[in-house]
């Protein structure tokens, strides 16, 4: 409805999987359609620099839609219908057709634990020639879920399918602290079976999150890794909201959180390049030894955070050294203070609050 009122152009909801929906000359199936590769190919595509890392894979869905109704996720809206299979052999012939084989598969279902033909499912990727251990010439094939396993729905009947094909990595949600049982046990799970490489979505700035769960799930990762031998790449995702006042922008603040906790997030994961790495000595570094100590870091200025070696000794032990001093009432008054723009920013009537502004100014 926002995109009709602003454009005067109606848009066409819902699955493309029939004809004519879309109401142009030839109308196909859109939905059955094979991607077109040139977007990806840096041969064809002057844009891209460098290969995208999936060029070489065959895509497609073995499911549509999803049984969950999470508000911060758009599948509800875009596939409102759960399709419980959809056979992959067809794309995956025409695609060696037009383009040649390719070597990995990656399959793009919104939650494919949820399907009731499972086993069906992983019986096609396995006659596709994606079976543990399979190569493309001397490379390793590798099939990606890309958009994650339900954490909620994996068993063991699961995972022991899973070890059939070549998962690298297993990509596992971790979007609320209350799903901490159940998102372990998923990685125990998956340790259980050969799975060591794991992708991890992390959530925060939403609903009742707070900045020390956030802190808790990217710990929980490390712990498991150090207990498990796995390798958990953790990506942190800023939760924006689908509909209301910042529905077309990324200017959403959840209740617990504040504009300088954010900023100090985004500099680390500059820093990092959007990952958490599996190493607890790499993860201390960037987000602390502790919750208190992470909401430090991210308090601190950008380029405290970003050139953290080069400021170490210059600026930043001295910023830590008055920060340690403030209690939680002038740590509140603090973080109010730097959560405004540069130009908006003003001193307070407390000495050891304006030696730390002074900082930001």
């Amino acid at each position: 409805q926002d995109i009709e009122k602003a454009t005067g152009i109606k848009p066409v909801t819902g699955l493309l999987n029939r004809k004519n929906k879309v109401k142009i000359e030839n109308d196909r199936t859109i939905d059955d359609m094979i991607p077109d590769y040139s977007i990806i190919d840096p041969n064809t595509n002057a844009y891209l620099k460098n290969s995208y890392p999936m060029s070489n894979a065959y895509f497609g869905y073995t499911t549509r839609g999803c049984i969950r109704k999470c508000d911060f996720c758009a599948v509800r809206i875009l596939e409102p219908k759960c399709i419980k299979y959809r056979s992959i052999e067809k794309q995956i012939k025409e695609t060696e057709k037009k383009f040649g084989a390719k070597k990995d598969l990656m399959l793009l279902d919104n939650n494919v634990l949820s399907s009731p033909c499972f086993d069906k499912i992983i019986d096609e990727i396995i006659e596709a020639g994606f079976y543990k251990g399979a190569k493309s010439g001397k490379a390793k094939r590798y099939v990606d879920f890309n958009q994650g396993l339900d954490a909620r729905l994996l068993t063991r009947e699961h995972m022991k399918r899973l070890a059939e094909i070549p998962l690298r990595p297993m990509r596992i949600a971790f979007d609320k602290l209350s799903l901490k049982d159940t998102y372990i046990k998923a990685v125990e799970l998956a340790a259980e079976y050969g799975q060591p490489f794991l992708s991890n979505y992390i959530l925060f700035n939403h609903e009742e999150d707070t900045p020390e769960d956030f802190y808790e799930r990217l710990k929980i990762n490390v712990e498991l890794n150090a207990r498990l031998g796995t390798q958990i790449f953790s990506f942190p995702m800023k939760f924006s909201p689908i509909f209301g006042d910042h529905n077309k922008d990324r200017k959403y603040i959840g209740k617990y959180w504040n504009k300088r906790y954010l900023r100090g997030i985004q500099c680390i994961l500059n820093s990092t390049h959007g990952v958490v790495g599996p190493r607890k000595e790499f993860f201390e570094i960037a987000f602390g030894t502790n919750a208190k100590e992470f909401k430090q870091i991210i308090s601190m200025p950008d380029n405290f955070i970003l050139y953290r070696s080069k400021h170490r000794d210059n600026g930043a032990k001295e910023w830590g050294n008055i920060y340690k001093e403030l209690d939680k009432k002038q740590i509140d008054i603090f973080i109010d203070s730097v959560s405004v723009s540069k130009r908006d920013l003003t001193l307070t009537d407390d000495t050891l609050i304006d030696k730390l502004l002074l900082y930001y100014m």
